[in-house]
C-alpha cells in the first residue's frame, strides 16, 4: 500500500519503527500523495517494531501514544495492518475507535475471521472497550461467479448488518492503478471499480455517523 501511494523515503518500516518505541512524534513521516491521501509508509522492516518490543511492558500501547502526537488536521486515519494477529494487528486495535475488515470473496478468506473476531473480543474486553465494527466489505468479487456471492452470503449470515451492503467487485484497473501509483478513482475514474469505492466510501461515513457523533479525527 505504502508503494501503492507513491512512498518516497528509504527505509520507512524501520523509520515507522524507530519513531514509536522512541516516542519522537508521527509528523516528520508524514508524506503527501498524488492520491491526495497523506501517508505515513511503512515496508518489511517494521517487522523490526515486534522483534524489538518483545517482552516490553505496555508494549501494545506504543502505537496509541504515537498517534496521539499527530496534528489533527485529518478527518480519518487509518491502519493498514498485515494479515498476521500479532503485536501490530493488536496494537492498531488498541489505538483506533473502529475495526474495517475487507474480505476477498473466496471461501479460503473465511477461515481467519474467526481469529480475528477473537482478538477484537480480546482487546475491547481488556483494553479498548469503546472499540466497534465499522463494517465488513467483500472485495474482488468476480461478476456472475458463484462461490463469490455464497462467500457474501455466508458473511452476512454470520455477521449480519456489519456487512456492508457494498460489494467491491474484481476489476483489473484497481490492479493496474497500483502501477500508476494512483488511486482508482483516478486512474480510471469512470469504472466499475472506482464507483464500487465511491459507494464504499459514503456507506462507510454513513455507518460511522450512526454509531457514533465523530470526533475530531477518528482512526480505523
Amino acid at each position: 500500500a505504502s508503494d501503492w501511494l507513491g512512498n518516497q523515503r528509504e527505509s520507512p518500516g524501520q523509520a515507522l519503527s524507530q519513531a514509536i518505541i522512541s516516542g519522537s512524534g508521527l509528523m516528520p513521516l508524514v508524506q503527501e500523495s498524488p492520491s491526495g491521501v497523506d501517508l505515513i509508509a511503512a515496508c518489511e522492516l517494521f517487522h523490526s517494531f515486534f522483534t524489538n518490543t518483545q517482552g516490553e511492558p505496555g508494549a501494545e500501547f506504543l502505537l496509541k501514544e504515537a498517534v496521539a502526537t499527530l496534528e489533527p488536521r485529518w478527518d480519518y486515519v487509518f491502519f493498514d495492518c498485515p494479515p498476521s494477529l500479532q503485536l501490530v494487528t493488536a496494537s492498531a486495535l488498541l489505538a483506533a475507535d473502529f475495526m474495517f475488515v475487507p474480505v476477498e470473496a473466496k471461501f479460503l478468506s473465511l477461515r481467519p475471521l474467526g481469529r480475528l473476531f477473537q482478538l477484537f473480543q480480546s482487546v475491547k474486553r481488556r483494553l479498548n472497550p469503546d472499540l466497534q465494527v465499522a463494517g465488513i466489505v467483500g472485495c474482488k468479487a468476480k461478476a456472475g461467479a458463484r462461490h463469490c456471492a455464497e462467500v457474501v452470503a455466508r458473511l452476512r449470515e454470520s455477521f449480519g448488518d456489519d456487512v456492508c451492503q457494498t460489494v467491491i467487485r474484481d476489476s483489473i484497473r484497481i490492479s493496474e492503478s497500483a502501477g500508476h501509483t494512483a488511486g482508482v478513482t483516478r486512474y480510471d475514474a469512470t469504472g466499475n471499480g472506482a464507483a464500487d469505492f465511491r459507494t464504499l466510501a459514503a456507506e462507510f461515513e454513513t455507518r460511522l455517523a450512526a454509531k457514533t457523533t465523530p470526533p475530531t479525527r477518528q482512526s480505523v
